[in-house]
């Protein structure tokens, strides 16, 4: 005898989805390797002429002695690898992320994209409401409805999304948009 797993309730908050890495952290990966790959190619073409392995003269010497002469294009090319190697760095650097802590447990807290996941789930539980997504930035809850019909669809979410956000410090700004399904606004 097997028994099937119950299905989830539909008031239950959807699973989050995994977190994504840093595209400023990637970027930099890559640029770092392909300076490593570069640094590499001249070590060993400067390698190979000393060996007198390959004919001509040293990449890494002709280098030298441009960077060592009085061309002010030296100086240009020294400024420009400068700046990028700080635009790099600064596309690296980790971004400081906005959290909502817990009001009974100060250590626990939401990031905006589980604010929103908790506004919109809350939302879709008021009578009337079809949707709802939600949208959170700083302390501003935008929450979009399609409701069945605009009568106190606004405030009733209103109240629900306060009361559900009233476990997290601080206050939010929650606006209720709705929309019928034919497009009608409302109460906003």
């Amino acid at each position: 005898m097997t028994a099937t797993p119950a299905a989830p309730a539909e008031s239950a908050l959807a699973a989050a989805r995994a977190r994504t890495g840093r595209t400023g952290l990637r970027v930099a990966t890559v640029v770092v390797a392909v300076l490593l790959a570069a640094i590499a190619a001249l070590l060993g073409q400067h390698a190979l002429v000393d060996w007198g392995r390959m004919a001509g003269t040293s990449w890494l010497r002709s280098g030298a002695e441009f960077v060592a002469g009085d061309d002010p294009s030296a100086l240009i090319g020294a400024g420009a690898a400068v700046l990028l190697g700080l635009v790099i760095m600064a596309a690296a650097w980790p971004r400081r992320q906005r959290v909502h802590r817990l009001r009974s447990a100060p250590a626990l807290h939401l990031h905006p994209v589980d604010v929103a996941r908790l506004a919109s789930t809350t939302a879709r539980r008021v009578d009337g409401v079809l949707s709802a997504t939600t949208t959170v930035s700083g302390r501003r809850v935008d929450i979009r409805i399609t409701a069945t019909g605009t009568d106190r669809v606004a405030e009733d979410v209103l109240s629900a999304v306060r009361a559900a956000l009233a476990l997290l410090d601080g206050s939010f700004r929650v606006r209720p948009h709705v929309r019928t399904p034919g497009g009608r606004g409302g109460a906003s």
